[in-house]
C-alpha cells in the first residue's frame, strides 16, 4: 500500500511540476487542469484494483517516459529526462508483486462487499 501511495504521489508531483513550468511561460490552460482531473480519476480506479486502470496507467507512464527521455536527448534538457526516468520507475513499481498483491486484495474486498450487498437485498 505504501509503495502505491508513493507512486501516486510521484505522479501527482510530476503533474504539478509540469503545471508550474507552464505557469512560468504563460500559465496552464484548461487542458492541463482536465488532464490532472483525469489522472486523479485514473488513480482512484487503480486504487480500487481495476486491472484496466493499471494497464492504462502503466502504458501512459511508459509512453510519456520514452517521449521525455527522447526529448531530453535531442534538446539537451536533463530535467525532462529525469522526469522520464521517474515515470519509468513508477511504471515498474506498479507491476511489482507487493503492489499487485495489494490490488488483488482490493478487488477481492470489493467483490466480497458486492456479494454481501446482494445477499442483503435478496
Amino acid at each position: 500500500m505504501v509503495i502505491l501511495l508513493v507512486c501516486f504521489g510521484l505522479i501527482l508531483c510530476m503533474d504539478l511540476v509540469a503545471i508550474m513550468a507552464k505557469m512560468a511561460f504563460g500559465g496552464p490552460n484548461e487542458a492541463d487542469l482536465i488532464r490532472v482531473c483525469l489522472t486523479v480519476v485514473l488513480l482512484f480506479f487503480v486504487w480500487l484494483g481495476q486491472r484496466w486502470a493499471v494497464a492504462v496507467l502503466v502504458t501512459l507512464l511508459v509512453v510519456t517516459a520514452l517521449f521525455a527521455i527522447f526529448m531530453s536527448l535531442t534538446q539537451a534538457k536533463p530535467v525532462v529526462g529525469a522526469m522520464g526516468v521517474v515515470f519509468i520507475g513508477t511504471a515498474v513499481c506498479l507491476l511489482i508483486p507487493p503492489v499487485q498483491s495489494f490490488l488483488q486484495d482490493q478487488r477481492a474486498r470489493r467483490t466480497r462487499k458486492d456479494d454481501v450487498d446482494d445477499d442483503a437485498e435478496g
